[in-house]
């Protein structure tokens, strides 16, 4: 599961994302991936 936090530092940027999350530098993202993939979530919180 790829998730693109966007701010980048470097003119790089992923060909493919399976989402976009605009997500600050004070900020982490989780990916939570469960077995049956039912239960797959993307958490931001604070650092």
């Amino acid at each position: 599961f790829l998730v693109d936090r966007q701010g980048r530092e470097l003119p790089i940027q992923p060909d493919y994302t399976g989402v976009c999350i605009r997500a600050d530098e004070s900020e982490r993202v989780d990916v939570l991936l469960s077995e049956d993939r039912e239960g797959d979530e993307v958490v931001v919180d604070r650092k």
